[in-house]
């Protein structure tokens, strides 16, 4: 009776055509295959302005200076939130996958701290289910939000799709 070895099969995605959206494949590996390693860079900015479809960012500790394209951002929310940052006070940080000197992937943090800057009013207070009411954040963007939220509240939003997460301690 013959043994059956192991077979690996991994799915992959080619970076440097889309970032997170690139390409997709699957390959099956034999135990004898090798697989080369490369190295990823991760490197932090922080947001200073939207030029068209572009973002520029700044590293804060050597100032250099880097145009982002927006559709290296991962979803259609972090475009969203990427756009409506540069009117915020603070504008967020986000994170550059490089290999080497190529730019591969951008991503927001996975939440946000913004302030309530007008909130509709909710509906009657008595209701047996939870209520919620459209609320607009620090640069514009439209998030809805429990009926507790005020005008001036802060709020932790989730960058993945827009979502309101819970109130600011």
């Amino acid at each position: 009776m013959a043994r059956q070895t192991g077979n690996v099969q991994l799915e992959l995605r080619e970076l440097s055509r889309g970032g997170a959206r690139g390409n997709k494949s699957t390959l099956r590996m034999k135990p004898g295959h090798t697989l080369n390693v490369i190295r990823l860079d991760e490197r932090r900015f922080r947001v200073l302005y939207l030029e068209g479809d572009s973002l520029q960012v700044m590293n804060e500790s050597t100032f250099d200076q880097v145009e982002v394209p927006l559709d290296l951002f991962e979803g259609g929310a972090q475009r969203d939130l990427v756009r409506e940052s540069t009117f915020m006070e603070e504008p967020p940080e986000v994170s550059l996958l490089y290999y080497g000197e190529d730019l591969l992937s951008c991503s927001l943090p996975s939440t946000l701290e913004l302030v309530v800057e007008r909130s509709h009013m909710g509906a009657s207070k008595q209701s047996a289910t939870a209520r919620e009411k459209d609320c607009y954040v620090a640069g514009g963007m439209l998030v809805k939000v429990p009926d507790h939220v005020e005008k001036g509240d802060r709020i932790v939003v989730d960058t993945r799709d827009g979502r309101f997460v819970r109130k600011a301690q």
